[in-house]
C-alpha cells in the first residue's frame, strides 16, 4: 500500500520516486499520522480512526510551544546597581568641583592638590552610602539617597554665597555660633542672583535624582553583606593611601594639603585644597575635641593685591559727589604743607642763635597726643574720633588706618573681626573705610575716649543704647549720610556692603553740622609714655594672635630698624589704601574676655569691665599683663603681675580683645 493515495499524492513525488513508492509500502501500523493526515476527516481511513482520535488530544497540547512575546533581560537591574555607587559619588565630588573652579583667585589656587584629593575623598562616603542604601527597604533608600545629595548640594551651595559676600568659607565653628553673615537678606538674595548658574550647575545631580533617578538606580535591597563589606573595605584602603601620600601633592608646609590636614587649620586653603567634605570634617573634630591646629601659616594672597592697586589711587579717593570730589581732596594738604613756616617764624624772632633743628621743639606752646605721648607743634584740646572699619578679606585694604592713633581689634560675630580706629585728629586724613555696623561692645570702648563715635549703623541693641543715653554719633546709614559715599569699584568688585566710605574732611563737618562737640578739656586717658626702650620681658619678634580656636589670624613681626610691629592678616601684609603704607605699631596689647554668644543671630557679649590677663609686647620684649576697668566710662588700668602700671612706648597703640582661652603664641 503506498503512503499516498494516486489521486493525492504529490506530482512532483510521483515523477522522482515512481519506483520505491510501489516496492516498500509503508505498514499501516507502525507509520505514524502525518499532519496532513491528521488534518484529513475521519471517513478517509475509517479502521485507523479511533487511535488517532484518543492520542491528539495529547499531541495537541504539547503543540503549543513557541512563545511569541520575547523574554525579558534580567541583566539590567545589576548595571543601575552599579551606576548607583558612581552617582553616589559625584553627587558629592561634583559640587565641591564647582565650588573650587568659582572661588580660585588665581591659576595656582585652581590647578592644585584640590582637584584630585576632593575626588579621592568623596569615595569612602559614597561606598558608605551605597552600602547602606541597597540594605533597606526601596523607600528607605531612595529617601537617603536624596537627602545626601540635598545636603551636599546645600553645603556647596551655602559656601559659595557666603564666599562671594566675605571672601573667605565659614567653618564649623563659625556656623554653630551664629557667624552672622545671613542676617543681611538683601545681601544674601543679591549673592544667589548674581550666582544662580553656578548653584544651578552644583545642583545637576540632586535634579537628576529627583526627575528619573528612581527609574534610572534601582533602590531594592540587594546582594549580601560580604560584598558591600569588601567595598567599604576598599573605600577606607583609598581613603589611607590618599592620606598617606599627601606629601606629594606640594610638601609638607603648612600652605600644602599635608600641612592643612594634620598642623595647620584656614578656611578658605583648606577647601580649596582637600576639599569641602574632608576640610569641614577636620574643623568639626578640631572644634569638638578642642585639639585646634596651632601651625602658623601664611595663605596665598586670598584676593590679588595687584587688582586693587590701580583704583586706590583714582576711584577710591572720589566720593558720589564728583563736584566736592577734587576740593576735598587736595584742601586738607593745604594746612599740613603751610603749617610748618607759620610755627617755624616765632622761633626765629625770640631764639635767634639757635640751630635749625631744634626750630620744631622750642615753640613756647607745646603738647602731647594724649593717644600716642607724641609731641604736637601746638596746643590741641580736640576730642578723638571712634570709627568702626570693615575687616573682611574684602574690604581691605582699608583707607586712612595707617593715621590711626590706636586700632581695637575684636570679634562681630563668630570669629569674624572687626576695627575700631580711633583718631585724634582727622584733618589730615583723606579716605577712611570700608566703614562698618557697630555693637555694644566697641560703643562702651569709645567711651574710655569720650570719642564721637562713627559707624554704618550697627546692632538694635548697640544703637538703641546709643539713642538711650544721648551719646555723639554720626551714623553714616541714617541721619548722616552726607558724610559717607558709596565708593562705586568697591561697590562692583568687592559687594555693596564692602563700600561706604568717608573722609576726615566730611566727618568734621558733619559733627560740626550736628551740632556735636568737638573738644575737651580731660584728656587723661590712664596711659603712662615713655620714650626708653623697654629691656624686661622674653623676647618676642613675631606675635600670633587668634580670635577663638581655629579662627581669625592676626600676626605682628618686629622690626629692630624701626622699632615698630607690622601687622599682616588675611595671608599678607597690611597696607593702607590711600598711600600703601605698612601698618605698623609701637605697642601691641593682648587682652582676654569673657565672650559668649547672646542671641540667634549670632551677636556676642564681650566683657569690657571687671579684670582679666592679657599681654603686652614692645621693643621686641613681651610681658603678661593684669587688666582692670571699673566701670564703662573709666579708664582701663594697666599692670604687670606684680601690680606694677605698665609704662607704653611713645607712639600708635594695637589692642586685640579676644575671646578667653584663644591661642596666643611668639616666638
Amino acid at each position: 500500500m503506498s503512503r499516498y493515495p494516486d489521486d493525492r499524492r504529490p506530482p512532483v513525488r510521483q515523477q522522482s520516486r515512481p519506483a520505491p513508492a510501489k516496492k516498500k509500502p509503508a505498514p499501516a501500523a507502525r507509520t505514524q499520522p502525518s499532519r496532513s493526515s491528521q488534518s484529513r476527516p475521519a471517513q478517509s481511513r475509517p479502521q485507523q480512526s479511533r487511535p488517532p482520535v484518543k492520542k491528539a488530544p495529547p499531541q495537541q497540547t504539547r503543540k503549543p510551544q513557541p512563545v511569541r512575546k520575547p523574554p525579558q533581560k534580567t541583566k539590567a537591574p545589576q548595571r543601575r546597581y552599579g551606576s548607583l555607587v558612581l552617582f553616589l559619588w559625584a553627587a558629592l565630588a561634583f559640587p565641591e568641583l564647582v565650588l573650587h573652579l568659582s572661588t580660585a583667585k588665581s591659576d595656582d589656587l585652581m590647578l592644585n592638590s584640590g582637584l584630585v584629593l576632593g575626588p579621592l575623598f568623596a569615595i569612602l562616603p559614597a561606598c558608605i552610602l551605597f552600602a547602606v542604601c541597597t540594605s533597606l527597604s526601596r523607600g528607605a533608600n531612595y529617601f537617603l539617597t536624596v537627602v545626601y545629595s540635598a545636603l551636599s548640594f546645600l553645603l556647596c551651595a551655602s559656601q559659595l554665597v557666603y564666599y562671594r559676600i566675605f571672601g573667605t568659607f565659614y567653618t564649623f565653628f563659625s556656623m554653630t555660633n551664629g557667624a552672622g553673615a545671613f542676617q543681611f537678606g538683601a545681601t544674601i538674595a543679591t549673592a544667589i542672583r548674581s550666582n544662580l548658574l553656578t548653584l544651578v550647575l552644583m545642583a545637576a545631580p540632586l535634579l537628576l535624582l529627583l526627575f528619573g533617578g528612581r527609574r534610572r538606580y534601582r533602590f531594592h535591597r540587594r546582594g549580601t553583606l560580604a560584598p558591600k563589606v569588601a567595598l567599604v573595605a576598599l573605600g577606607i584602603a583609598i581613603q589611607l593611601v590618599t592620606v598617606w601620600a599627601l606629601p606629594s601633592f606640594g610638601g609638607t608646609d603648612d600652605t600644602t594639603a599635608y600641612g592643612l590636614y594634620h598642623n595647620a587649620s584656614d578656611a578658605y586653603l583648606g577647601v580649596n585644597k582637600l576639599g569641602l567634605l574632608t576640610a569641614f570634617r577636620l574643623d568639626m573634630m578640631r572644634t569638638i575635641t578642642g585639639s585646634g591646629a596651632e601651625g602658623s601659616i601664611e595663605l596665598a594672597d586670598p584676593i590679588p593685591m595687584e587688582t586693587t592697586e590701580p583704583p586706590v589711587e583714582n576711584q577710591f579717593l572720589t566720593p558720589e559727589e564728583p563736584a566736592e570730589t577734587e576740593p576735598q581732596l587736595t584742601e586738607p594738604t593745604v594746612p599740613v604743607t603751610t603749617a610748618p613756616p607759620e610755627t617755624t617764624a616765632p622761633p626765629e624772632t625770640t631764639v635767634p642763635p639757635t640751630t635749625e633743628p631744634t626750630e620744631p621743639t622750642e615753640p613756647a606752646p607745646v603738647d602731647t597726643n594724649p593717644l600716642t605721648g607724641e609731641a604736637l607743634e601746638a596746643v590741641t584740646e580736640n576730642r578723638p574720633y571712634a570709627i568702626m572699619i570693615n575687616n573682611l578679606v574684602k574690604a581691605v585694604p582699608q583707607c586712612g588706618i595707617s593715621k590711626a592713633d590706636m586700632i581695637y581689634e575684636i570679634v562681630a560675630e563668630g570669629s569674624v573681626t572687626r576695627f575700631m580706629a580711633i583718631f585724634y585728629d582727622l584733618s589730615d586724613v583723606d579716605v577712611i573705610g570700608p566703614v562698618r555696623s557697630v555693637r555694644p561692645y566697641f560703643f562702651r570702648v569709645a567711651q574710655h575716649y569720650g570719642a564721637i563715635l562713627s559707624s554704618a549703623g550697627g546692632s538694635d541693641e548697640a544703637i538703641d543704647l546709643i539713642k538711650s543715653m544721648g551719646y555723639d554719633y554720626l551714623n553714616g546709614i541714617a541721619g548722616a549720610g552726607n558724610a559717607f559715599y558709596r565708593d562705586q569699584w568697591r561697590r562692583e568688585n568687592r559687594g555693596f556692603e564692602h563700600s561706604l566710605m568717608t573722609t576726615g574732611e566730611k566727618l568734621m563737618k558733619a559733627a560740626e553740622k550736628a551740632g556735636i562737640q568737638t573738644t575737651m578739656e580731660d584728656r587723661d586717658y590712664g596711659f603712662h609714655f615713655t620714650a626708653e626702650p623697654m629691656t624686661a620681658g622674653e623676647d618676642a619678634s613675631e606675635l600670633t594672635i587668634w580670635f577663638y580656636k581655629n579662627g581669625k589670624k592676626t600676626t605682628m613681626r618686629y622690626d629692630a630698624e624701626t622699632g615698630l610691629y607690622a601687622m599682616s592678616q588675611h595671608g599678607a601684609a597690611s597696607v593702607d589704601g590711600n598711600d600703601d603704607s605698612p601698618i605698623t605699631f609701637r605697642n601691641v596689647v593682648v587682652l582676654e574676655a569673657n565672650t559668649k554668644v547672646k542671641d540667634k543671630k549670632g551677636h556676642l557679649e564681650v566683657q569690657t569691665t571687671g579684670t582679666g590677663t592679657g599681654f603686652y609686647a614692645r621693643d621686641g620684649k613681651l610681658v603678661e599683663i593684669k587688666w582692670s576697668r571699673e566701670s564703662n566710662s573709666a579708664d582701663f588700668v594697666y599692670t604687670d603681675a606684680q601690680g606694677n602700671p605698665i609704662s607704653f612706648g611713645v607712639g600708635k597703640t594695637y589692642i586685640a580683645i579676644v575671646p578667653d582661652g584663644s591661642p596666643f603664641s611668639f616666638t
